[in-house]
């Protein structure tokens, strides 16, 4: 546990590294805490998680920093995110994880973690819904630095 974040877990995975905030409701400050808190750890990520994870009731509020375009946003789901948070349960609990519904603003995905002694693979299923269909074209934009 740390002081301000309370109970967590770290989990990386190859250029995303998400924290876990166990049972905390979803605050700007913890945000911004989390955050720091991932940058001083030293492992190099792009791209960090916060997960806001309610263990009673099986609810993720996922909130993701990408550093190259400098953004966060609150998303409606996530799935690196679920998996990380199955992950972190199987850490907790030194135990498999079979289909555990996470319930997200968007909806519900289901993660899975096998293990012996350690965690050998995980799977993410949901639903899948088409939100758009089509080409975009954006303009390149040069910017004198």
């Amino acid at each position: 546990t740390d002081a301000r974040l309370g109970d967590y877990s770290m989990v990386p995975f190859e250029g995303s590294l998400h924290l876990v905030l166990w049972d905390r409701e979803a605050d700007e400050i913890l945000v911004r805490q989390g955050l720091d808190f991932l940058a001083a750890s030293g492992l190099p990520a792009d791209t960090c998680g916060i997960l806001f994870y309610d263990s009673r009731c099986s609810f993720l509020t996922p909130v993701v920093a990408v550093g190259a375009v400098s953004s966060l946003v609150y998303e409606q789901s996530c799935g690196s995110g679920t998996v990380a948070v199955g992950v972190a349960l199987s850490e907790r609990t030194g135990r498999p994880v079979e289909n555990l519904r996470v319930v997200q603003p968007g909806g519900v995905l289901t993660v899975s973690v096998d293990r012996t002694d350690r965690i050998t693979a995980a799977r993410l299923s949901g639903p899948l819904r088409l939100a758009a269909e089509g080409r975009a074209f954006v303009e390149e934009i040069e910017v004198d630095v």
